[in-house]
């Protein structure tokens, strides 16, 4: 699912990955309308290139996970909303690749 809202501090950089360089607060890309409210769902992303600034994955308004190096991570959770976000934090520098949402039944 190719991200529906990139704020201008993300680059999508045309494979598959996504650069965020941000001086300021908050920053985020967003994949629009993919969850069902109440369903669990697993999410993958792999973070390369940063400078230990937070980025969170977030179900709507709800952060379900905090990366703070460069690695891949995965979280399971259920979603509050309908929306996907990732979001750089204060002064943020990284490179966000292999982004993964899946439905899942527990």
């Amino acid at each position: 699912n190719p991200p529906s809202a990139i704020a201008g501090t993300w680059t999508d950089n045309l494979d598959g990955t996504y650069t965020v360089t941000l001086s300021g607060t908050l920053s985020n890309m967003t994949m629009d309308s993919i969850l069902e409210i109440g369903a669990t769902y697993k999410t993958t992303i792999t973070v390369s290139g940063s400078n230990g600034s937070q980025i969170h994955v977030r179900y709507n308004a709800t952060n379900v996970l905090t990366i703070t190096a460069d690695g891949s991570y995965d979280v399971t959770d259920v979603t509050d909303g309908v929306n996907m976000v990732v979001r750089a934090t204060t002064n943020t520098e990284a490179t966000v690749s292999n982004i993964s949402v899946r439905k899942v039944t527990l």
